[in-house]
């Protein structure tokens, strides 16, 4: 059995997406509390600001993915996002109104936007038969690093108040940026890949299945976790400080169980590891409905991480298993932009939800999409081809043109 090979440049690039995701997740926390208070805000509007975040991705990471396959210089893009983070960040401290937050906050979507090429450079250091358990890597690194920065920014505001995250996410991008030039091109073997075939990409509709599932998962993220559950929890009392602890909640079990399904888990339980996890976040949606007691909410947020950390790594990883190596920017920005079509909805649709039929309706919404969602994931996972079989698959063929 192959195991993963972990290189000095690898440790230094693990510490970039450390500081990368601190630097947009630092004021997570209290971002839905500081839109809803802005002058004008209500909950629909707070919901629209939030959902920025995911417009962006929507929009960019396709031809982010495109444009890496074409130029193949990937590094460029980890400049990029790390730079966007910190523009975000200053904008957030400089406006106060929506539309200055809603715009920085589109920003910040930018940036997260180059994580399609961020994570398909950071799997170039495995070997294919390894994708899935280095993409759950990285996704272990990312959250890890959405943890702590949690943590810290409830704790960092309680202290200093909010403003002090937006700053603290000016540090972290800073500190990044400083240490790019330390990570070096992975040794995998390079492919030489002719115009024409380099250009052209097949769009598995297994792809754009895997997608979906994960675009469900997203849109229940971002809409409660992300969304309206710091929300509900300063209705109920709780400070700036057990709201970053509530966010830290889930993100700790979806850490541990990215962790676990990246060194553990064995292949042929990929797909069901998937299904399971869309069914619990469903499951947890519908436990917030069902007490809204804080305790309840906390247990709530883990059983969260526990669906989140079971169905996206490994969907992250089964998007790209079969795609060939220099289409795998590609498949990866579909992958994404299609899910960020759930980070997006979740909390525009929630804001809509929430002024329709009050904000309990949000968190039983996503329980039902969830469950309603599980056969057609089930269906998409069957369809998927096993790697060595992917081009026999009926596809939708791309070209990108010379000019």
């Amino acid at each position: 059995m192959k195991r993963l090979k972990i290189s000095p440049s690898l440790i230094w690039f693990s510490v970039v997406i450390f500081l990368f995701w601190a630097s947009l997740y630092v004021y997570v926390p209290i971002f839905p509390v500081h839109a809803s208070s802005l002058s004008g805000a209500t909950l629909g509007t707070a919901g629209l600001v939030i959902s920025m975040y995911g417009l962006s991705q929507l929009i960019l990471r396709i031809p982010f993915g495109v444009v890496s396959d074409r130029l193949n210089k990937r590094e460029i893009f980890v400049y990029l996002g790390v730079i966007a983070s910190g523009i975000a960040a200053v904008g957030l401290i400089l406006t106060q109104s929506v539309q200055g937050a809603a715009l920085f906050r589109g920003v910040s979507g930018i940036a997260a936007a180059t994580w399609v090429i961020i994570s398909i450079l950071f799997a170039s250091y495995f070997p294919q038969s390894l994708t899935v358990k280095a993409t759950s890597l990285v996704v272990f690194i990312a959250v890890f690093a959405q943890m702590v920065a949690t943590m810290a920014g409830g704790v960092i505001a309680g202290t200093f108040g909010n403003q002090a995250t937006f700053y603290s996410a000016v540090i972290f991008a800073i500190l990044a940026l400083i240490l790019i030039p330390l990570i070096r091109r992975s040794d995998s073997p390079k492919i030489t890949v002719q115009f024409e075939e380099k250009t052209k990409f097949k769009l598995q509709w297994s792809l754009v299945a895997i997608s979906l599932a994960a675009a469900v998962g997203q849109f229940i993220t971002y809409a409660t976790t992300y969304g309206y559950i710091p929300i509900l929890a300063k209705q109920l009392g709780a400070t700036s400080s057990e709201l970053g602890w509530l966010t830290a909640a889930m993100q700790f079990a979806y850490m541990a169980t990215s962790l676990a399904v990246s060194f553990l888990m064995p292949a042929k339980f990929e797909k069901v590891a998937a299904l399971t996890g869309i069914a619990i976040l469903g499951v947890a949606s519908f436990l917030v409905v069902a007490d809204t007691r804080m305790t309840t909410i906390f247990i709530s947020r883990l059983l969260h991480g526990l669906g989140h950390g079971l169905s996206y790594p490994v969907l992250m990883g089964l998007a790209i298993k079969p795609i060939q190596n220099h289409h795998r920017a590609t498949a990866m920005g579909i992958f994404q932009a299609i899910y960020a079509l759930g980070m997006f909805a979740g909390p525009a649709a929630s804001g809509w939800i929430s002024n329709q039929a009050g904000l309990m309706a949000v968190f039983s919404s996503s329980g039902w999409i969830a469950l309603s969602a599980l056969p057609i994931i089930f269906i998409g996972l069957r369809l998927m081809p096993a790697a060595e079989s992917a081009r026999m698959v009926p596809a939708v063929e791309i070209k990108a043109s010379k000019g």
